[in-house]
Order: C-alpha cells, then sequence, then structure tokens
C-alpha cells in the first residue's frame, strides 16, 4: 500500500483540473411551480367563457435564464425520452434470440414480459462480478412500456416471478412462454406504439390584422420574412417522388401542393406541413384542404408579421387535434426572432424551458431553431401523456395485448416458471429455432430502417458532441476503496479503511488518522462544523482548522475534546439544510431521537481563527422517543418558516418510513413499501419554496411524496420507473439522477422522461450536496491522467458531474 506522500509525489504532474458543470441549469429550491414559468391565458369574451384558460402560455418574461446561457448551456435542448434511450426492443432485442411471457396481473389485465440475455454487456468488471450479464426485461401494459437492466449470474435461469416482482407486478394469471419467431412483429408493435421517429408540424402564416383560423388559411403567399423563417426550418423540397417521411402529403398526384418544407434533425425526420404552400381554393373560404392537414397537427407554429408578438387565444384555431402552438414573430427593428409557446392545461410541462427575454437575434438564428424544434418534439411527446391521447393510447394497447393472448396465449405458449437461456432442450432443435427466430427479427429491423424508423445516427448538422458533453469529469484516482464521503468547496473528505482524507483533485491529505472510527461523516460547511459518527460517540471538529494544509492527522487520543457527551451509543445521524437557518442536530441513540441545536449563527466563512465553541455549541434540545433504531433519517425543514413547529424527522427503516413531528412528537406511517418490494435507496428530500417533497425508491420505483403542512394539496403524486435498481438517487432540479451498480439514469424532474443514460462500472454516489460525487472502477477516457502505483492495488476513480 503507497502512502500518502508517495500518492503526492505521483500525482504532482497533474494540472488542477478544471471545473466543468454538468448541471448547469439546476436551480436552487426550484420546481415544476417555476420551471418554464407558464401562465394561464386570459379568457376570451369572444371564444365564450373560460375558454382562454384551457391554455397555458410559456413566454420566457420572468425566467432567470438568458439567451447568451441557453447557448452555453447544451443541456436545455435535450431531447425528452430519446429513441436511443427508449427503443430497446429494437435496439436490444431485434436480431437476437429472446424471450416472451404472457400472463395477467391482479386487475385482470393482460401483460407481457420480453427478456434479452445481454451477452456482450458485462455488469461489472471486477473477479467477483465476472460471471454476471444484464438481464434486459420490457414489461408491455395497457399503460405503456416499462424497463428494466436486471444483473444476474452467467446463464441461470431466472424466475419470472423475479422479474415481476422487480417491476412490482403480482401476477394472478400464470405467466405463458411464447414460443413463435413471429410474435417479435407483435412486441415491434407495441413498442411504436409509445411514439413515433417521425413529426409533423404544422405552420400557419397570420398577418398581425387578422383574427381568426379563415382569414390564417387564406393567405395565398408569406411575406419575406415567413419565406426566410421557412428556410430557417429546413429544406424546400418536391413532393412528386419524394421517397422520405412525407407526414401524410401527397408525392404521387400532387393533390397536396408541389413543394414542402422537410429536415432531418437529430436522427428524426420531419415534415412541415406550410399553409401557403398547400392548395388554395378562392371559391372554398374556409380552405378545408389546408384544415385538413395543420387542423390534425398536434403541434403547429404560428407565424406572425410585426415587431411584437400579439396576445394570441389558440381558441380560434378550430380544432380537437391542435394541442400545442408555438407563436413566433421576426422584428425587423430589433432584427431578432421571438416566442411564445402555449400548450393545453392537459399537456404536461415539457422541456427546454425558454430564455428570459425569448429573444434571437439574427446571429443566433440556429440556437433559435434548435431550440424551437426540440421544443415541438418535446411537446408532442409530452401530448400523448395527455387525457386526450392517453386514454385512445391505453385502449389500443388493451385491445392489442388481449388479442396476443387470444392468439399466442393457448397454441403457441408452454407454462414456464423460469427464463432460460436456452429456449429448447435439443441442442439440434434449439440452433434450428434460434436460426429462425435471428432471421424473422433481423428481416423485421431491415424493414424498420427501409421505411424510416430505424437508426438514423446522420443529422442534418451537428453543433455539440452530446456524449462529450454528459461525460462525467475525472476529479482523480483514489489508491483502494472509499466508504462514503462528502463535499467541501470544491474538494471532498473521503473515509476509507486507510483513513479520512481531503482530495482537492490532484492530491490526497490525511486528516483522521486510521485508528480513528467513522461510521457517518457530515459537513456543515455555513458553520464551519466537521461532524461524526465514532465507535461511540458523535465528535464535532472546527472545519476550517481540519482543512488547514500544514495541520497534522487527528489522532485517536486527540478525539476526546470533541465528543458530544450527550450522544453515547449514537448510530447515526442528521443534520438540517440551508445556511439561513439554525444548525440543527438530530442523533439516533437505540429507540430515542436527541435533538440539538448549533448556538452560532451561519458565518459562510472557513476562517481558522474564529471563534469555535467546539462540541459545547450544541444545545441539547429534546429527546424524542421512536419504536426503534432507523437505519437512516432525513431531517425536513421549512426555510421560511422560524419556528420550530413545521420541522420533521423522516426515519427510514428496512421497508417502512415513518414521519416524527419535532413540535408534538407524534409518529405517523409514511410509506411501507408493496408486499415482496426491497428498499434500494435511501429516502431524499426536494424542496420548493415552502413546499417539501420525498422521493421514496423500492425496486425500481421512485414516488414523489408531498408532505408540506403549508402548500396546501399538493401536485398528483408523480412515479418515476426507472430502467434500473438504483441504490442512490440524487434531486438536482430539473433532474432526478438514479446510480445503480452500472447505470447512471438522468431524467425530467417535471414530467419524469428520460433524459440520458450513461454506462459506468460499479458506480457508488459519494456525495450531492452541490456538484454529484461518484466513484466507479471505469477508468477515465483521457488517456493523459496517470493511475496511482501498486501492484495488484484496487484504483477507484473519483468522478463528479
Amino acid at each position: 500500500m503507497d502512502t500518502p506522500e508517495a500518492a503526492d509525489k505521483n500525482n504532482s504532474k497533474q494540472q488542477t483540473p478544471q471545473r466543468r458543470q454538468i448541471f448547469p441549469t439546476a436551480i436552487e429550491g426550484g420546481g415544476r411551480k417555476h420551471y418554464g414559468f407558464v401562465k394561464n391565458t386570459s379568457s376570451s369574451s369572444e371564444s365564450g367563457a373560460g375558454a382562454g384558460n384551457k391554455y397555458r402560455v410559456e413566454a420566457g418574461d420572468c425566467g432567470t435564464t438568458t439567451v447568451d446561457q441557453l447557448e452555453a448551456s447544451w443541456i436545455l435542448a435535450q431531447m425528452e425520452n430519446p429513441e436511443a434511450e427508449t427503443r430497446w426492443y429494437y435496439k436490444y432485442f431485434l436480431g437476437r434470440v429472446h424471450h416472451y411471457h404472457i400472463g395477467g396481473d391482479a386487475n385482470k389485465e393482460t401483460f407481457v414480459v420480453a427478456t434479452c440475455l445481454d451477452m456482450e454487456e458485462k455488469a461489472g468488471s471486477s473477479s467477483k462480478n465476472s460471471d454476471e450479464f444484464t438481464l434486459r426485461c420490457l414489461l408491455f401494459r395497457k399503460t405503456g412500456c416499462l424497463r428494466l437492466a436486471l444483473r444476474v449470474k452467467g446463464e441461470r435461469p431466472v424466475p419470472i416471478k423475479m422479474i415481476l416482482q422487480s417491476f412490482s407486478i403480482q401476477a394472478v394469471k400464470h405467466p405463458k412462454s411464447v414460443t413463435c419467431p413471429t410474435f417479435q412483429k407483435e412486441l415491434l408493435v407495441l413498442e411504436n406504439q409509445e411514439g413515433s421517429m417521425n413529426f409533423k408540424f404544422g405552420v400557419l402564416y397570420c398577418k398581425q390584422e387578422q383574427v381568426d383560423d379563415d382569414e390564417f388559411f387564406s393567405n395565398e403567399t408569406g411575406s419575406p420574412e415567413f419565406e426566410t423563417f421557412t428556410e430557417l426550418l429546413g429544406d424546400k423540397v418536391e413532393l412528386m417522388g419524394f421517397t422520405r417521411y412525407r407526414g401524410g402529403l401527397d408525392v404521387r398526384t400532387g393533390t397536396t401542393g408541389t413543394h414542402s418544407i422537410y429536415t432531418k434533425f437529430q436522427g428524426h425526420q420531419v415534415m412541415f406541413h406550410v399553409s401557403t404552400m398547400l392548395p388554395f381554393s378562392k371559391q372554398n373560404k374556409q380552405q378545408l384542404e389546408r384544415k385538413r392537414h395543420l387542423g390534425n397537427d398536434i403541434v403547429m407554429i404560428l407565424f406572425y408579421d410585426g415587431d411584437e408578438l400579439p396576445e394570441v387565444q389558440p381558441s380560434v384555431i378550430k380544432s380537437h387535434f391542435n394541442h400545442i402552438f408555438a407563436v413566433v414573430c421576426y422584428s425587423k427593428k430589433e432584427e431578432a426572432y421571438k416566442m411564445h409557446v402555449y400548450s393545453d392545461r392537459n399537456v404536461p410541462l415539457f422541456s427546454p424551458a425558454l430564455p428570459s427575454p425569448a429573444v434571437f437575434s439574427k446571429d443566433k438564428a440556429q440556437l433559435f431553431r434548435s431550440l424551437l424544434l426540440v421544443k415541438l418534439i418535446n411537446g408532442e411527446k409530452a401530448c400523448y401523456q395527455s387525457a386526450t391521447f392517453r386514454e385512445k393510447r391505453q385502449r389500443t394497447l388493451n385491445e392489442l395485448l388481449n388479442g396476443f393472448d387470444d392468439q399466442y396465449g393457448e397454441s403457441h405458449s408452454k407454462l414456464s416458471d423460469m427464463v432460460k437461456v436456452d429456449i429448447t432442450k435439443s441442442v439440434k432443435r434449439r440452433h434450428k429455432y434460434a436460426s429462425e427466430f435471428i432471421r424473422f427479427g433481423q428481416e423485421l429491423k431491415s424493414h424498420e430502417v427501409l421505411k424510416g424508423d430505424g437508426d438514423d445516427t446522420t443529422t442534418e448538422e451537428v453543433t455539440t458532441d452530446e456524449s462529450q458533453m454528459w461525460e462525467p469529469c475525472h476529479f482523480m484516482a483514489f489508491p483502494g476503496t472509499i466508504d462514503f464521503a462528502d463535499q467541501v468547496g470544491d474538494n471532498l473528505i473521503v473515509h476509507s479503511d486507510d483513513g479520512t482524507f481531503l482530495l482537492d483533485g490532484v492530491s490526497r491529505r490525511l486528516i483522521l488518522e486510521k485508528s480513528v472510527v467513522v461510521r457517518q461523516m457530515i459537513v456543515c460547511e455555513e458553520h464551519n462544523v466537521f461532524l461524526f459518527v465514532g465507535a461511540k460517540f458523535v465528535y464535532c471538529m472546527q472545519l476550517s482548522a481540519l482543512l488547514q494544509p500544514n495541520r497534522t492527522a487527528v489522532t485517536r487520543t486527540e478525539l476526546k475534546s470533541s465528543r458530544i457527551e450527550a450522544t453515547k451509543g449514537a448510530s447515526v445521524i442528521a443534520v438540517c439544510r440551508g445556511c439561513n437557518i439554525m444548525l440543527r442536530l438530530a442523533v439516533g441513540i437505540g429507540r430515542r431521537l436527541q435533538m440539538f441545536v448549533w448556538k452560532t449563527p451561519s458565518t459562510n466563512k472557513l476562517n481558522p481563527d474564529a471563534p469555535f465553541d467546539g462540541p459545547e455549541g450544541f444545545l441539547e434540545l429534546e429527546s424524542i422517543g421512536i419504536q426503534e433504531t432507523p437505519i437512516s433519517m432525513l431531517l425536513v425543514d421549512h426555510h421560511q418558516v422560524q419556528s420550530y413547529q413545521h420541522n420533521k424527522l423522516i426515519l427510514s427503516y428496512r421497508n417502512v418510513y415513518d414521519v416524527v413531528d419535532e413540535h408534538t412528537h407524534d409518529l405517523e406511517r409514511l410509506f411501507e413499501n408493496p408486499s415482496g418490494s426491497m428498499v434500494t435507496a435511501p429516502i431524499v428530500g426536494h424542496y420548493e419554496e415552502d413546499k417539501v417533497e420525498l422521493l421514496v425508491t423500492y425496486n425500481n420505483t421512485t414516488r414523489f411524496k408531498d408532505i408540506s403542512p403549508l402548500y396546501g394539496v399538493g401536485r398528483k403524486e408523480i412515479v418515476f420507473h426507472w430502467s434500473c435498481m438504483p441504490h442512490s438517487i440524487v434531486s438536482k432540479f430539473p433532474y432526478v439522477i438514479a446510480l445503480s451498480t452500472d447505470t447512471i439514469e438522468i431524467r425530467l424532474y417535471i414530467n419524469g422522461t428520460v433524459v440520458k443514460n450513461l454506462s459506468m462500472r460499479d458506480v457508488k454516489l459519494l456525495s450531492a450536496k452541490r456538484d454529484m460525487f461518484f466513484l466507479s472502477s471505469s477508468p477515465p477516457n483521457n488517456g493523459d491522467i496517470c493511475e496511482l502505483p501498486g501492484k495488484g492495488q484496487t484504483v477507484s476513480h473519483v468522478y463528479y458531474m
């Protein structure tokens, strides 16, 4: 084992890493209430009382992100539910031997489970995990498709019951294994119901003085500014003989015009239904041919002439299908595009949020185009989750699943409790079946590519390298393993078998010797306090003094003066968040909670010369009796309330979460995991002004529980279904991140859509205070970074995002 000094010497050639923030849009205390800064439109007397309130408008008039910041914050224009992350059946199953089972759940609804062992992707790299592989599972129900990657041992059979329990499904009808290769076509149809790879958007030209849709649709030609705008959207293509995605336009007889606007964007084909390019009829005042196409587009662009955007009433567009309107104008005075977005109130919020102000100068036209296209695509995807489309889709999926059960449930199935790698026992029959299975799947995949619904990585333009953008930053290599850590400034304090160290990205320095027992630690930077749970007591030390470069490591004999005497027998601690309130400490001691408060207000300065009260600085408050010792605790406070009467303590046990009121000492059950489920991640708190939500995780599911007594009726409970079994959850608004052993999955907080999946080995969360620090055995892609010496020695890589 090399010494810390040797580690410093070997790292001395490295440069201090330049900080790169992966989550530049994280908003302190942000939430759905602020995201996109939307408001309801005013009602219109012309359209009937309350007609205008059917829509909400996002104008970017009270946001915090400017256009320049948006240009730097590439993450703001991130595609939601990208097909690379959601089309698992097409990507991982087709062309490979896999298994499917049909069954029924407790609600007598049919489900289909598809499983595929990914022999190319090993789950882990160490010798103890060398025989583990990734089993990809898909669960098709009428409510949609759920994805899950499980770690399994080699080629051992996996009980289908275990897979269903991982999805929190209780099967009533015994699942039957389907052995028909053509069933692959049916599952591909099911997956395609989730959404399309291609999109069609309406573009309607409006003059400033026009007020109703008959006038809009009667414009034969557009202004020069409108023509420039359509050129920005895409290429003008001739429809006759057009072989790409046509969006319902006639490419044989010319009945829908001679030309249209088409583009390819991030692998998607987009056809625009431009009103002035569709046939115009002088005899038909309503222009039904034009309305037939634009009226059936879920998303529409309204381009207005003039320097300012008018107050739009989307209800004047008489269509039950249009749900989102992007209202755009080009100001010749400012030489800039301006945009507002109107959405049906039943459509969930979607990204990206508009900058403030939503004004894009002429030299940022390409940025405006990218933002607009991502907003339109994400908007259409969000529409499918609204009541109108969701109910239709559920009826379709339910009919398909019931049909599969009738068609394949008897004649092409057999009872099976296990998912096996080999479908048939006979070697000859196995190879024959596998060959037929793979051939049929590859034909389906080829057909998808030919019709334009398959993989298409060739994009029109690439402004950023997405893989590099999401690439975690390598902080430094550490010899050995790290048990836990906490962030201080831009650095990290970590505990390992060799002691407690300060990592600065280049070197490590021992601050607590190996003999000092540390079972949990918390850095309270705003109060200059370092807390840790030792063998018997909780210890309190001055953080700034501990971080002094010339200070020697603290030994076990020096600890006595730092222990809080009233904490004998402590097993777990929790502190309140933030720096604008008094520091409160909760200590779990057997079957009671001992509360403390730090008597010195926050200083926000790490001054080693400042007076420090030590353990006597914690004033002992009340003691609260509980039923058993919790595994972990979360101290929930309301920072706008200057008393303890609204503070709560969340206690986590094996499968149960309890809430303790700090003022009344009342205890109530917050949540109990469903039967057969297991806790996979500690509970996490998310704050939004005076509202508090808890993220409770079991199996692959995270539930948002609103416990705020001040906020009144909370939002409808949101449930995330991850594609992994997370061991840690991180809330970084507007994102929620799940970390599993070999995956980092990033979703949007506002609607739960997937943004990105990162594959890394042996992932372990270290700290999520400001940056998200985590551990992985995956070496960095940068070959210039030196690894620490030591033959046969484990090297852990610390990353941050």
